[in-house]
C-alpha cells in the first residue's frame, strides 16, 4: 500500500514539477524572435515529464520510503526539526538521484541539473505533505 501511495504521489509530483518547469522555460509569443525554433508549453511539459518520471520512480520512490522510515524512528522534541530534516534529506536525495541519472546519460552534471534536481525533490516533498491534508479537507475531515 505504501508503494502504491508513493507511485500516485510520484505522478502528481512529476506533473506539478513538469508544469512549473514548462511555465518557467516557455518563451511567450511576444518575446519570440523570427527564425528561431520555440516549443509550446505542452511540448516542454512532456519533455520534462518523460525525463523526470524516470528519476522520480527509480530514485525518488525508494529513497522517499527510506527517508520516511528513518524519520519515523527518530524522536523530535519540536516538529520543526522533523520538517527541516525531511527537507534536507529530500534535497540531498534529489541531488543524488538527478546527478546520477544525468551523469549516466551525458557524462557530466551542471549547476542547472543540480538546481532542477533540488526543485524536483522539494516538489515531491511538498506534494507528499499536502496531498493527504487536501484529501482529508475535501472529505470533510477538517
Amino acid at each position: 500500500m505504501i508503494l502504491l501511495k508513493k507511485l500516485a504521489l510520484t505522478i502528481l509530483s512529476c506533473s506539478a514539477y513538469s508544469l512549473a518547469m514548462a511555465l518557467f522555460h516557455h518563451t511567450p509569443i511576444s518575446q519570440q524572435k523570427d527564425n528561431v525554433l520555440y516549443f509550446s508549453i505542452s511540448d516542454i511539459f512532456l519533455l520534462f515529464f518523460l525525463f523526470s518520471i524516470v528519476i522520480f520512480v527509480i530514485g525518488g520512490v525508494p529513497i522517499s520510503i527510506m527517508i520516511d522510515k528513518i524519520i519515523e524512528k527518530m524522536n523530535f522534541s519540536w516538529r520543526v526539526y522533523k520538517y527541516v530534516l525531511h527537507v534536507t534529506l529530500y534535497i540531498l536525495a534529489g541531488l543524488l538521484a538527478g546527478s546520477l541519472y544525468t551523469f549516466g546519460l551525458i557524462g557530466e552534471v551542471s549547476n542547472s541539473v543540480l538546481l532542477h534536481s533540488a526543485f524536483g525533490a522539494l516538489t515531491f516533498y511538498v506534494v507528499s505533505l499536502t496531498t493527504p491534508k487536501l484529501i482529508n479537507f475535501f472529505k470533510g475531515n477538517h
